[in-house]
């Protein structure tokens, strides 16, 4: 369960958003008077606050959003005939709330005494701040983001310059290797030919004059050619020291941007403990009308992720914690004469892995039957009967999240459409899903995310020269198209002892016509255990950027999540496998 104090983090956060509601609400009630859909909306976040207030148990927050929920109902319903004079004892009341989450952020109690809400009396409005508490619009932070997609393109374009400088430094210093070489060669024969000159024919005596003349400027000249060497040497020592010594500050630079990154990605972050105790909170409700008790025990509710993440996470984490009550955990009886407890026990953990966050679901009911998945997905047509004798059962599982996947009322999940939506709902927000049960042991559903959808880790490929991305998160591993010879004619690979689907992206995206890169790679996607495949011309390597959308006016492209500036200074579309291959 929460602690005290992940408690009082949780739920000064979600009160800081309902707070700023309240004040733009009333303050629109201020500038244009009686508006029932304002007081419409004041309700119910009076409502949500009073809830949110009443799950962490400050009841004096409870008690002053009680009030305020109630005169705005009473309002609406023209109960009370509305006067001006309300807003300033909204107002009155709202201050009294933000003094006391102030007063939360310093103690962690509710220290203000609760006055009568019935006071006309016209107050001056101010706004309170906590210590070491600021607000800061969404549109400044997306500024921000901007220039740091700014910063994060002169960072790529800084590093391609960075390989190109090497590359000139070793090149500049193979050569003078090479000169260096040819000039020791040429003094050596030099030398051996002097000592021949020695035992030259005494007759060539009337030529020593020019002889020796000659001689001396043949010794003279690899002496100055090796000179020079020797200064170019020097010169390449101190180019390569210098290109060391920028290379360093580069490095350091590339350290403060992946610092500031990580700081203005966390700006836009929300703890993932809100959303899992708000939603288990639901599912004990739940669990109690169908005759069940369920206790939720809840870790990792510091583990931070992106808004938009967070927004879009309690649909699909609310359906697996439904399927785990109705179709995983048996009713009190069936567990007793199992051996179990009376109450199912369901265990949240969300833990953060590099840039991903991983949510594990696991409950300790009945499970599910790998057998029953298996003979339904052979019924179907999914799977061979030779396929299924040497599938793992994280491939078996895999099949509950195929449309239309419906299995018996004895199978976890027999809602296959449910588990469909979860997966779709999951990759919307370019995470995966995977399955672990044992049966009457239990079923273990796991998320895995990226932390945030504006930074993303990219592989950037060629097709038709064109450059496009992927993102990381779906890939599994990269092949040689040469490795599958039958690959275009038969449109799949074998691939770890399974038949996997394989698409050419240059005849999906860009012509049919065009060749088939022999010589080209084929990038493995897994998604949620169910593999697919897609043959690129080239791969070109990784990009860490912000991926930006295309705007209201090319919404509809679903193939695409949007596009980056690469380092060329040109846009990159950022490919949508999963609309890619359904």
């Amino acid at each position: 369960m929460l602690n005290n104090q992940e408690t009082i983090k949780n739920f000064l956060l979600e009160a800081d958003d309902y707070l700023n509601i309240l004040i733009e609400g009333v303050e629109e009630l201020e500038i244009k008077g009686y508006n029932k859909e304002t007081l419409e909306s004041l309700s119910k976040v009076a409502y949500a606050l009073k809830n949110s207030a009443s799950n962490f148990n400050f009841n004096k927050i409870v008690t002053v959003s009680q009030k305020l929920e109630e005169l705005f109902k009473a309002l609406l319903n023209e109960e009370i005939k509305y006067d001006k004079s309300f807003v300033y004892q909204i107002k009155n009341e709202i201050n009294l709330i933000e003094t006391m989450i102030n007063e939360i952020y310093k103690s962690g109690k509710e220290n203000s005494e609760i006055k009568s809400l019935i006071k006309h009396e016209p107050i001056i409005f101010k706004t309170l701040l906590g210590k070491d508490r600021v607000r800061v619009s969404l549109s400044l932070i997306e500024k921000v983001y901007d220039s740091l997609g700014e910063i994060l393109v002169q960072k790529n374009l800084i590093s391609d310059r960075e390989k190109i400088l090497l590359d000139i430094v070793g090149e500049i210093s193979d050569k003078v290797e090479k000169l260096t070489r040819e000039i020791n060669n040429f003094s050596n024969s030099l030398r051996v030919q002097k000592e021949k000159q020695k035992i030259e024919d005494i007759l060539l005596d009337d030529f020593k004059s020019f002889k020796t003349k000659r001689n001396d400027e043949n010794l003279i000249f690899p002496r100055k050619i090796k000179e020079i060497t020797n200064d170019m040497k020097e010169s390449i020592e101190s180019l390569s020291l210098f290109s060391e010594n920028l290379l360093f500050h580069l490095k350091s630079l590339n350290r403060q941007i992946d610092y500031l990154k990580e700081i203005l990605v966390e700006i836009s972050m929300i703890p993932i403990g809100i959303l899992l105790y708000k939603v288990s909170e639901a599912i004990k409700e739940k669990a109690k009308e169908i005759g069940k008790k369920v206790e939720i025990d809840i870790k990792g509710t510091e583990i931070m992720i992106d808004k938009t993440i967070f927004e879009s996470l309690y649909e699909p984490i609310f359906c697996i914690l439904l399927n785990s009550i109705q179709h995983g955990i048996e009713f009190p009886q069936e567990r007793v004469n199992k051996g179990k407890e009376r109450e199912g026990h369901i265990k949240i953990e969300a833990k953060r892995q590099g840039n991903y966050v991983t949510i594990s679901i696991k409950d300790d009911g009945k499970g599910i039957d790998a057998e029953k998945i298996k003979e339904k997905a052979i019924l179907d047509g999914l799977i061979s009967a030779e396929e299924a004798s040497f599938m793992s059962q994280e491939d078996i599982f895999s099949y509950i999240f195929v449309p239309g996947f419906l299995t018996s009322d004895d199978i976890q999940g027999d809602n296959g459409k449910e588990l469909y939506n979860v997966k779709k709902l999951v990759s919307k927000i370019n995470g995966k899903i995977e399955v672990l049960s044992e049966l009457d042991k239990g079923t273990n559903f796991i998320i895995k995310l990226p932390q945030s959808l504006t930074l993303r880790n990219l592989l950037v490929f060629k097709s038709n020269n064109l450059d496009f991305a992927v993102p990381i998160d779906y890939i599994e591993e990269v092949l040689m198209v040469e490795d599958f010879p039958q690959a275009f004619e038969d449109g799949i690979i074998r691939y770890k002892n399974k038949e996997t689907p394989v698409r050419v992206f240059s005849e999906i995206f860009l012509s049919l016509n065009a060749k088939n890169p022999k010589n080209g790679y084929i990038i493995v996607f897994n998604f949620s255990g169910i593999r697919k495949a897609l043959i690129v011309d080239e791969i070109l390597g990784h990009e860490e950027t912000i991926v930006h959308s295309f705007g209201d006016f090319l919404k509809g492209l679903t193939q695409y999540f949007g596009y980056f500036i690469s380092s060329k200074g040109t846009p990159v579309y950022v490919v949508n496998p999963l609309n890619l291959f359904e």
